[in-house]
């Protein structure tokens, strides 16, 4: 099984773990420096040739921030990789499935274990439709807008991309899908004939226009505006500045 991890951060998940999963085993030496999850991160200490911090090892229910600091991407190679539970099956071996995702009130690092390239409503169980209110991913989110008959209508990049297996998502979980003890056991849908090819690209192809990926991302969603009276092209591009540094860009 193999990673892409492009330069700066990125926020994936693994589908496919290693017997040793410590951070040094499954992601090598001193290439991604810095690795965050909910209330847990890790940086790479060249010195002791390791890293050091509160996250030790990679699971396969969590998403995680990752930083490579070179300038060109870097590929995780994991060989005699083993299958994450997926789908209510024992895709491991071990003679058990756990593809349950425990989370708690607030923001969740979590793995993506779905059909690849689901709509977030197909990907959503029914009996969780209402809980979650965003779901964050890298440069991408999705926003929840609930109608009159409180059915959740997705919204966003996200929503048009559909949700990545490789990808790791940050959700916010309603408070009222908690059980007396403020979890919630989660898990995606995995319907094969959910998964779809999906022809909006947001990946950037004008690299004038590229910004360094950040942790402290934020994202505008506008309900109203006059957009429609400019004259837009296909390869065009809407940029947002912040004291005349780019700091956004997404193709018309």
């Amino acid at each position: 099984y193999e990673l892409e991890i492009r330069p700066g951060w990125s926020l994936v998940s693994f589908p496919y773990l290693i017997d040793d999963n410590s951070l040094l085993s499954m992601l090598g030496e001193g290439i991604i420096i810095d690795v965050i999850s909910a209330g847990l991160a890790a940086t790479w200490i060249a010195d002791s040739l390791d890293y050091f911090g509160s996250l030790a090892t990679i699971e396969c229910d969590q998403g995680y921030w990752f930083n490579n600091v070179r300038t060109e991407s870097y590929t995780v190679v994991l060989n005699d990789n083993i299958p994450c539970d997926r789908c209510s099956e024992d895709t491991d071996g071990d003679g058990s499935y756990d593809s349950a995702i425990t989370l708690q009130n607030d923001y969740n690092f979590i793995s993506y274990t779905g059909s690849n390239n689901s709509s977030i409503d197909d990907a959503i169980p029914e009996e969780f439709s209402n809980c979650f209110d965003k779901i964050i991913g890298d440069n991408v989110s999705a926003l929840c807008i609930s109608d009159n008959n409180d059915e959740c209508f997705w919204v966003g990049s996200l929503a048009d991309l559909g949700l990545n297996m490789n990808s790791g998502y940050i959700v916010d979980v309603s408070e009222s899908c908690l059980d007396d003890d403020g979890l919630l056991d989660f898990y995606w849908d995995c319907n094969d004939d959910f998964s779809r090819n999906n022809d909006v690209d947001f990946q950037l192809e004008n690299f004038d226009f590229k910004v360094n990926q950040s942790t402290l991302q934020s994202f505008y969603y506008f309900n109203r505006s006059s957009l429609d009276n400019l004259d837009f092209n296909e390869g065009d591009y809407i940029l947002v500045y912040n004291d005349n540094v780019l700091s956004g860009s997404r193709a018309w």
